[in-house]
């Protein structure tokens, strides 16, 4: 990003690359607050404060004290070192194929089922239940849904999408992974009311689509450690490393 001055004192210019790492300093919430809001005149007397603070600073040799200077070393080490991390680790990628080679020798690891994909239709009576299953069918489910539905879902024709045990009420829950996919089930009680569900599709694990996310992140993980080990070993053996007995 080209740079542009946007203030000065004394001669030493405030650009709009200060500005830019002023806010990547803020907090998530304040940054995309400041970025809507456009050029703030606010941040840009900070930063004329800051710099207000440094022109003193420097002019009573506090640049110059001991204990500053150790300050300042310690702090371009540590800079120095995440830097030097990064550059060590930047190129590091995994392949389509290490991805899959690494979920078929983890496969245990990662799998999470089964899922299923439902919907249904929810009343507060049994009665009015009843009535709605006898006349359900695959055909008209969603329709039925919309119309009669007392959940959210009804707009969606009472799709629930896909989820994994557990996440539903226990009757629901209970009823819905013991389906047949195309079943109906007959009206379930539960704290909310009484549900017709249909079961529209079961996984018994999740697709490797959905997991590989996860499944390329660790393997990344795993070569970067591997990486970062074996780069300490050449460092170790190329230097002297001498640990002193402070006790």
């Amino acid at each position: 990003m080209e740079k542009h001055v946007i203030a000065k004192i004394d001669g030493e210019e405030i650009t709009t690359a200060h500005y830019e790492n002023f806010l990547r300093q803020l907090n998530p919430q304040l940054r995309e607050y400041y970025n809507k809001k456009g050029f703030s005149k606010e941040i840009l007397d900070e930063l004329i404060s800051q710099q207000l603070l440094v022109i003193d600073a420097r002019e009573k040799g506090y640049d110059k004290n001991e204990d500053f200077i150790e300050v300042l070393k310690a702090t371009e080490d540590s800079l120095l070192m995440t830097y030097a991390l990064g550059k060590t680790l930047e190129n590091i990628e995994v392949s389509e194929d290490e991805i899959k080679k690494y979920y078929e020798e983890n496969k245990e690891r990662f799998k999470q089922g089964p899922t299923v994909s439902a919907s249904h239709i929810l009343v507060e009576t049994e009665e009015e239940a009843n009535n709605i299953f006898k006349k359900v069918n695959a055909d008209n489910f969603a329709e039925i849904a919309k119309e009669k539905s007392s959940c959210p879902s009804s707009a969606n024709g009472g799709n629930l999408g896909e989820f994994s045990q557990g996440r539903m009420v226990p009757e629901f829950d209970e009823k819905v992974f013991s389906m047949n996919v195309g079943e109906i089930s007959e009206p379930v009680k539960t704290q909310f009311g009484y549900h017709i569900i249909k079961l529209d599709d079961k996984h018994e694990e999740l697709d490797f689509d959905k997991i590989k996310g996860s499944v390329e992140s660790e393997l990344k993980g795993r070569k970067e450690q591997e990486t970062y080990v074996s780069k300490i070993k050449e460092l170790s053996e190329k230097h002297k490393v001498e640990v002193i007995n402070i006790q």
